[in-house]
């Protein structure tokens, strides 16, 4: 639902570290790759799709999501000719999926994932270290601080693979198909669900901020009078420039996620937001605004600042991956005219 907070050319830099990373011990993919391709007993598709990885093996981890989807194009009509040739005849789906766990294996001891985060070292942690990301990416409502503490204790984001990786085994560990997420955002509510560009949006190239806007469904005036908190939240287009198809692909981020659903568990959080809308009207946000340091100076920089602090959030775009629930909190702050004044 938000970006994080990484621009592209600094996602490339840590996809080439990343890569670099992966082709020394205890990885060694090209490696790996090359032995396999010289064990006997392959067909001849099983040749080829393993000598296309290998000749694609940089690109297969750093490409962007577009060129990952050319990948796939590439790649998953081999992989599915391998898997249909290895249940031929087997009527059994029980069977059928222990032979499609079985050639994933066979791939997973390529791009071994559970190699990746395995707490017997730190490259999963040392990767969530670089991105850096505070919040789920997904939600907006969970934060992903990573943490190494002096006993070598730690705690970190989950990695959710974009493009499910038990479908594409191959991209397990692509940079851009690891988007940092909450444990309830991945484990739980995502899991094994296909998402695809053309109907998801992807968190490390693309935000919900422009899209759509969270709308509160109430009456403020029973709100600050204290005869109803029930409220209700609508996704409606930011503008009229905003295509359906755009529209759409975010919906199905928020239906997948439970956005609505989890952010109506925040109601007494967004019934403080109406409320300090009525209450911080121009004169005394500009009182705030004009407040000086012991020194002299300003308290602060600018009357966003201020609007900031009476929120207790960020308002920016580029600081929406600081704070948790930061869209919604813009958005309702917008909505009963918070911001106007800025």
């Amino acid at each position: 639902m938000i970006k994080i907070k990484k621009t592209l050319k600094e996602l490339d830099r840590i996809a080439i570290d990343h890569y670099k990373i992966l082709l020394s011990k205890p990885f060694e993919i090209d490696e790996i790759l090359s032995n396999k391709l010289l064990s006997s007993g392959l067909t001849n598709e099983e040749s080829q799709f393993y000598n296309i990885l290998l000749n694609n093996i940089k690109n297969i981890i750093i490409s962007r999501p577009d060129g990952l989807k050319k990948l796939i194009n590439i790649l998953d009509p081999l992989y599915s000719s391998i898997y249909v040739n290895r249940i031929t005849g087997i009527r059994n789906r029980n069977l059928q999926k222990v032979k499609k766990k079985e050639l994933n294996k066979e791939i997973f001891k390529i791009f071994d994932y559970n190699k990746f985060i395995s707490h017997k070292n730190n490259y999963a942690i040392q990767l969530a270290q670089k991105l850096d990301c505070k919040v789920c990416l997904y939600c907006n409502r969970q934060f992903t601080f990573t943490v190494i503490n002096k006993k070598n204790r730690k705690t970190r984001p989950e990695f959710d693979h974009f493009f499910d990786k038990n479908t594409n085994p191959y991209l397990a560990l692509s940079l851009y198909n690891l988007v940092p997420a909450c444990p309830i955002c991945n484990s739980r509510l995502k899991h094994r669900n296909r998402f695809e560009l053309n109907s998801n949006i992807h968190p490390l190239i693309e935000s919900a901020e422009k899209i759509i806007k969270f709308k509160i469904k109430t009456n403020s005036i029973d709100i600050l009078d204290g005869s109803t908190s029930n409220i209700d939240i609508e996704v409606v287009k930011h503008n009229k420039t905003v295509t359906n198809k755009d529209f759409n692909r975010v919906n199905k981020n928020l239906n997948t996620f439970l956005i609505c659903d989890l952010y109506l568990k925040h109601q007494d959080y967004i019934i403080e937001i109406i409320k300090k809308g009525f209450i911080y009207n121009k004169s005394r946000i500009l009182e705030l605004e004009n407040i000086s340091t012991p020194g002299g100076n300003h308290l602060f920089r600018s009357r966003q600042e201020v609007i900031e602090l009476i929120l207790g959030n960020y308002l920016s775009e580029d600081r929406f991956s600081d704070r948790i629930l930061s869209k919604l909190t813009k958005d309702v702050a917008e909505q009963f005219d918070l911001l106007k004044y800025i």
